[in-house]
């Protein structure tokens, strides 16, 4: 049920974090480095995941929690009229790499950058040894918690997007989300890659893949109210043009 206020993202992600998880083990961990890969920023000896949704960012501090990692977080309230709070988890380099991979320095070394551990490295290595379908739609939720919007079907244009923090992360996601048949298309917005899809049936799909249901019904519904206006909308137009031609062959 739609909370008062609540935009159709909220409703969406706030179905998602509710979710039990999965079978896998794996997979919940898949989620996270999702999430991180789109929300993580750097910070002195670590990184800081943002958002702005108070239910994604509480879900992701208990999720942490699960894997042995405790995220200190912050709340920033909004310095301006109509400003959102922020909420900010911070995590170290040692935290992300004890979530993401083995303690071999070998391996460190391949996940890591000139500053350290590398969001973009430890999604690629990961998803090469977790290549279920239901890890990667692990992912793309995760992905989409982090930085995806959909609009409200009853009010607004099909739109679905997701805010890249580099091309490489986009071109990654784009990746994932070919292997369910989904065709993002690219637009570059304030220096930022965005992925987005307009077509209504692409967005359902999307949908149906993170496993929001109930996104997926309401925007069935606001499908079928539109196509059956949209009918009305003709007959009407038609009917009308009869009358006109009848009413101008009278005149004559």
């Amino acid at each position: 049920m739609k909370q008062l206020g609540a935009s159709f993202t909220e409703v969406v992600k706030g179905e998602l974090v509710r979710r039990a998880g999965t079978h896998r083990a794996d997979c919940p961990l898949v989620e996270i480095l999702g999430f991180f890969l789109l929300a993580a920023e750097r910070e002195g000896g670590g990184f800081v995941l943002l958002t702005e949704n108070a239910a994604v960012a509480r879900a992701m501090y208990h999720r942490l929690r699960g894997f042995g990692v405790v995220p200190e977080l912050v709340v920033e309230s909004g310095k301006r009229l109509r400003k959102r709070r922020r909420y900010l988890l911070r995590l170290g380099d040692a935290d992300v790499l004890h979530l993401f991979s083995p303690t071999s320095k070998a391996v460190g070394a391949e996940v890591r950058d000139s500053e350290g551990p590398s969001p973009l490295r430890l999604a690629r290595r990961f998803l090469r040894r977790h290549r279920s379908l239901t890890c990667r739609r692990a992912f793309l939720r995760g992905a989409f918690l982090a930085r995806g919007t959909v609009s409200d079907p009853k009010s607004h244009p099909y739109h679905l997007e997701f805010v890249a923090p580099t091309e490489e992360a986009a071109r990654l996601l784009r990746e994932v989300a070919y292997a369910f048949s989904l065709h993002f298309k690219e637009i570059l917005r304030r220096g930022n890659p965005v992925l987005y899809l307009k077509d209504v049936e692409e967005i359902v799909e999307f949908l149906r893949v993170v496993e929001s249901t109930h996104g997926v019904l309401e925007l069935e519904d606001a499908r079928a109210i539109k196509e059956l206006k949209s009918q009305v909308n003709r007959l009407v137009n038609g009917e009308t043009a009869n009358v006109a031609k009848t009413i101008e062959a009278s005149m004559r």
